[in-house]
């Protein structure tokens, strides 16, 4: 491999950002969903369905549930939800969820496949604005197809402003064993403007000990960049998260993008922190984290050291997708409800209608609701595996490659390794002992090396 000569990294100045720093596609999977077919229809799920459980390996799944509503709009989600006030729309969904949860089953039934399902995760939107009958109701046709014995996590999400502590008290009775909370930022001031007012004392009641000893975990969702915030106020957001102590962090950057996002456009752009100042605020909170005992995953996660997400990242079995980075005992994902992914076995994603109208209709009458898919070539899942890597753990054994797939990495990633010489000049990557490694400086333009890596994105010609 052409030896390159290395310059001394520019730190991040603007150039280095602005060549390098892109957040277009985050690899949750590979290819993107963009490019999956919506010619994807009912038949190419069925069969993706009948694979589950006739691979050779100890395979099991994690069955990811949608709750698309909530009662209020905040200003810097990015996520599909709705808004409503009208809770029978929300049993009207519920209805046809249940009834896409029957389909499931009784295909599995009628094929004799016997998915392994051993993780559950309930999102959205705010699935905790279910009432408790409806969320048992939930959980009863979740154990029609994951009998409760075999589940070893079962995750929730959770608006802290619509749940008590005799609400939480009831989740861990229905066997939810972890909760992620929508926390943001501890700021009054930023909190009013964002539309998500919850004190700090609300998360003290929540949080009580005698609650927080019956789940395993708790992870906040923390945001950078938001409106009005400042060094110090993000400084003190990072002080109180830590004294909560939560085993999981996820700290992640708003996205400002009123032209997909109608709602983004009722924030005051000239009160964004500029590029500069959120990441000074993001350099900060990540010492600050690593000195009270986190220890970082990837780019934006973090992690005790106890937590069983550290164990997988020394251990070599960590998984990245939709959710976050996961421990690994799951890889395939099951995504019921409206605009749910999928991963099915190794070769396939699918993923449901989002109107909810089209959803409702189709489980209805006894079709399972796909609106796009993809089956997976053999170079997507070269280059998944090396794409999945570096999202993981900032580095790829290429030799690992080699022996799995049956490659020359470097004849068969020649164009690859050809454009990633000018990161490598810079300092943003490393490639030695069959290795190709993301250093400390590149760790922030990881989107930007898994991109050179991806066979879907217009290289421009000479």
């Amino acid at each position: 491999m052409e030896a390159v000569i290395r310059q001394k990294p520019r730190a991040y100045s603007r150039e280095l950002m602005d060549t390098y720093y892109t957040n277009e596609f985050t690899y949750n999977e590979y290819p993107h969903k963009s490019f999956w077919s919506p010619a994807f229809a009912e038949q190419d799920l069925k069969t993706a369905y009948s694979a589950l459980g006739s691979s050779p390996e100890d395979v099991s799944q994690l069955l990811f549930l949608n709750v698309p509503f909530c009662k209020k709009q905040c200003l810097f989600c990015i996520c599909h939800t709705i808004i409503t006030q009208d809770y029978d729309r929300v049993q009207a969904y519920l209805r046809a969820l249940c009834e896409e949860i029957n389909l499931f089953h009784s295909f599995c039934t009628a094929q004799a496949v016997t998915p392994d399902i051993r993780e559950v995760h309930i999102g959205g939107g705010s699935p905790t604005l279910l009432t408790e009958p409806d969320f048992a109701r939930l959980m009863g046709r979740i154990h029609s197809i994951a009998a409760a014995g075999q589940l070893s996590k079962v995750a929730l999400e959770v608006d802290p402003r619509g749940v008590t502590q005799e609400r939480l008290a009831f989740y861990a009775s229905q066997g939810v064993t972890r909760l992620s909370l929508g926390v943001q930022d501890f700021d009054p001031e930023v909190q009013e403007i964002i539309g998500r007012v919850q004190p700090v004392e609300l998360l003290e009641t929540l949080l009580a000990p005698h609650l927080r000893q019956r789940f395993d975990s708790i992870n906040f969702d923390i945001l950078c960049g938001l409106p009005r915030q400042t060094a110090a106020s993000f400084r003190k957001t990072i002080d109180t998260t830590i004294a909560f102590a939560p085993e999981r962090i996820m700290l992640m950057f708003y996205n400002h993008c009123p032209q997909i996002k109608a709602h983004h456009g009722l924030l005051n752009e000239a009160e964004l922190p500029g590029r500069e100042a959120k990441w000074a605020f993001f350099d900060e909170a990540v010492d600050t984290l690593e000195r009270h005992g986190y220890v970082r995953i990837g780019f934006d996660h973090f992690a005790k050291a106890s937590d069983d997400l550290v164990a997988a990242l020394q251990g070599h079995t960590l998984h990245w997708n939709s959710l976050g980075y996961r421990p690994g005992r799951c890889i395939d994902m099951i995504g019921l409800g409206s605009g749910s992914l999928s991963r099915l076995t190794s070769d396939y994603y699918a993923q449901n209608i989002y109107d909810l109208e089209d959803y409702e209709r189709s489980v209805m009458r006894g079709a399972f609701p796909v609106a796009r898919g993809y089956r997976l070539s053999a170079d997507d899942k070269i280059r998944r595996e090396v794409i999945h890597s570096l999202r993981c753990y900032l580095s790829v054994n290429m030799r690992d490659i080699e022996t799995t797939y049956g490659v020359d990495f470097a004849l068969y990633f020649g164009n690859e390794l050809d454009r990633l010489k000018p990161c490598q000049a810079e300092g943003l990557v490393e490639i030695s002992n069959g290795h190709l490694t993301i250093t400390d400086v590149g760790r922030r333009f990881t989107a930007h090396v898994c991109g050179l890596f991806d066979a879907f994105i217009p290289r421009k010609t000479a």
